[in-house]
């Protein structure tokens, strides 16, 4: 029924315009069973998105209308270089890193075998990195932040987060528009929990301008009909 309702939306959208989907895209959800439907499902459902254009966060009306740069879950599995996100934690424990890691997708259902069963379906990317200070999630937007410690005086050394991760694939963005998903808010709070404790990092929301109100053209109105 997962696969169906996918395969639903994407005939209504090459109905609607040819060419919205790559063949790739067809092909792999024409392949794609129930399980595997679901656990992209609940990936999608995890997923902090980066748009293409940042400036354009506050135009976003929905995420069919994304224009996605990268989308990840952030999980640690290897040993990674300190980098340009110097003073990250977990290299002083990385084994408690990499457990309390997978921790957190193993109660939505995600261990390495279900990774692994979307990686051959080339719905996500393994052991990915990325750097980017602001994404969306759950209809929100947020700002990926160093400790002041961290941060130079001048822009132009300042160093940016770079998170490791598994990675929706160009077919994964293409799909993921169209899944129909919910965000599990204990997900939000134990994941801003791991990137606090393990990469230092703060999130901030970045809040959605007010919309201007219309102008009142009643008086215009009355005038030109009398």
């Amino acid at each position: 029924e997962e696969a169906q309702e996918l395969f639903s939306k994407v005939l209504a959208g090459e109905i609607r315009k040819s060419g919205s989907f790559s063949l790739k895209a067809l092909t792999t959800l024409s392949d794609m069973d129930q399980t595997i439907a679901m656990y992209f499902k609940t990936f999608c459902s995890l997923c902090l998105v980066y748009l293409d254009d940042p400036n354009l966060y506050h135009l976003t009306q929905s995420k069919s209308h994304f224009k996605i740069k990268d989308a990840r879950i952030p999980i640690i599995k290897n040993p990674l270089y300190d980098g340009p996100a110097a003073g990250l934690r977990y290299k002083d424990d990385l084994s408690k890193a990499i457990k309390d890691s997978e921790l957190i997708y193993t109660m939505f259902g995600l261990r390495i075998e279900e990774f692994t069963l979307l990686i051959e379906h080339n719905l996500i990317l393994d052991n990915t990195k990325f750097t980017q200070d602001n994404f969306w999630y759950n209809d929100e937007f947020w700002q990926l932040t160093l400790p002041e410690a961290y941060m130079p005086p001048s822009s132009e050394d300042r160093k940016y987060v770079v998170l490791p991760g598994y990675a929706l694939t160009h077919v994964g963005k293409e799909l993921y528009r169209i899944v129909d998903f919910k965000s599990p808010p204990e997900y939000w709070e134990r994941i801003s929990i791991f990137l606090k404790s393990y990469y230092d990092i703060n999130l901030y929301k970045i809040p959605k301008p007010r919309k201007k109100p219309a102008p009142d053209r009643s008086a215009d109105q009355n005038k030109t009909q009398r």
